[in-house]
This record gives C-alpha cells, sequence and structure tokens, in this order.
C-alpha cells in the first residue's frame, strides 16, 4: 500500500489506464489493493490546469465541426480577409469528412506546439500547393482559436501551451494535488511532441520526485518510434540516466513493481 500511494503510473491510452487498474487490483495480495494512481498525459495535465483554477471545457467532436462551418462560413463572407485559396472552391461551405481532416490536423499542430504563425513562416515567399494549404490552414487555425477562446475550449494542445506558460506554477499544482506521490513511472510510449516532452521535463525537476521513463528506442519495436532519437537525446542532455534492458520482460513496469 505504502508504494503505490506514492507512486503515479503515466500510460497512452485511457484503455491502457483501465486495463492495468484492474490487472494490479486482481494481482495484489488478497486483492487487497482497490486503487492506484494511473493517468494520461492529457488526463493528469488536464487535472493540473482545472486545478490552477482555469474554467474551460474540452469540445465535443460535432461542436468543433459546427465552429469549423462558421469559420469557413464567415472566411468566405468576409471581403476584408484573405480569400483562400487551396480551399477557395469550397464557398463556405465544407464536406464532413473534410472537416474532419482539418479538425484533425489543427488538433495535431496544437499538441506539436505549432502555431499558426509557424504555418506562415514554414511557406513565406513560397507559391505552391502546399504552400497555399498551409496559409489556409493558417487563417482557419487562427479564427478557431479566436471561437475557443471566446468559448472558453480547449484542445489537449492548448493545455499543454498553458502549462508550458506558466511552468513555475506546475511543482505546487502537482504536489497540491498529488501530495504523496514519489515515483514517477511513464510507460509504453511509442511517440512524444516537444510540449510533452517539456512537461515531462518539468515533472522530473519537482523536488524529491523519482521520474522513470520507458521508451522504445527502436530495441523491441524498430519501425514505430521514429522521433525516438529526438526524444532520447533530449532526455540524455537533461541529465536523465539511460538505462537498457536486454530481453523485453527487464524492462516491464511488472518487474519494477515486483
Amino acid at each position: 500500500p505504502g508504494l503505490t500511494s506514492e507512486l503515479l503510473l503515466i500510460v497512452p491510452t485511457n484503455r491502457k489506464v483501465r486495463s492495468l487498474s484492474k490487472e494490479f487490483i486482481k494481482n495484489s495480495p488478497d486483492e487487497g489493493l482497490t486503487s492506484i494512481n494511473i493517468a494520461t498525459l492529457s488526463t493528469l495535465f488536464r487535472s493540473l490546469l482545472i486545478h490552477s483554477g482555469a474554467a474551460f471545457s474540452i469540445p465535443s467532436e460535432s461542436a468543433v465541426s459546427v465552429l469549423l462551418e462558421q469559420v469557413f462560413h464567415e472566411i468566405a463572407n468576409d471581403k476584408e480577409s484573405r480569400p483562400l485559396k487551396y480551399f477557395g472552391n469550397y464557398n463556405g461551405k465544407m464536406a464532413k469528412g473534410n472537416l474532419e481532416k482539418i479538425r484533425a490536423a489543427i488538433s495535431e499542430y496544437k499538441r506539436h506546439g505549432v502555431t499558426p504563425d509557424h504555418l506562415r513562416k514554414e511557406f513565406e515567399d513560397i507559391s505552391t500547393i502546399e504552400a497555399h494549404k498551409a496559409n489556409d490552414l493558417a487563417a482557419i487555425y487562427d479564427l478557431l482559436n479566436r471561437k475557443f477562446n471566446q468559448l472558453k475550449l480547449k484542445d489537449i494542445g492548448d493545455i499543454y501551451s498553458e502549462l508550458l506558460a506558466a511552468s513555475t506554477s506546475l511543482h505546487p499544482l502537482f504536489r497540491d494535488l498529488y501530495p504523496e506521490i514519489r515515483i514517477i513511472i511513464i510507460q509504453g510510449f511509442s511517440e512524444l511532441t516537444l510540449p510533452e516532452i517539456k512537461l515531462i521535463d518539468s515533472l522530473a525537476s519537482i523536488p524529491k520526485m523519482e521520474l522513470i521513463l520507458e521508451l522504445d528506442d527502436n530495441l523491441f519495436n524498430p519501425n514505430i518510434f521514429e522521433d525516438g532519437a529526438i526524444a532520447l537525446a533530449h532526455f540524455d542532455n537533461r541529465g536523465f540516466k539511460r538505462i537498457r534492458a536486454n530481453r523485453l520482460e527487464d524492462n516491464s513496469l511488472k518487474s519494477f513493481i515486483k
């Protein structure tokens, strides 16, 4: 019980949270363990931002689709704004499937810390189809952000950005929410975004905190961790001690807990 109350396990998906919770409770002596601290990165950082007093909601996919329809309509009817070029044939209307793709693209931009200005600068003074597409997406992204701010909505990428902007307050927020946690284990990730890496770095710098980050560096899954070298280099440079596992079972959370 002492170890589990001091441990926070972070895994990639809510499905993994549920399955591991059941597994730990089932395998505990006499099934005496009733709960364990398990979260995803998104639920952890969302909880921290809520605990800071920030008022916001996570929008549903359907709600964002409605907002995107409004964005296209407003851009198409705004005579003063730059007309869309790549999406110029849609005349204020967009098929649901295309809206979902645009929504997914903007969500990923946010998760990776890419802003509308980043998109514009990447294709500055370039006139290609990809440049027109990037500039159109930047305009759509900008207006969607304004609507999010007006309605107090946030994507996970928005949550990352807000926490990083106030990184000095992350330590007291975490300690207030998890006063007993002394060990954080992050396991099962095949990719991490730059904002996620920075936030993990901040968690690792909490006084009296031990953070164990288990990353697949192409030893067992050579094709899925394409950005592994970037993540590993960052943590190496920040003073993390690298421990290599020669066998898959040596690299498991179970072997650590047992």
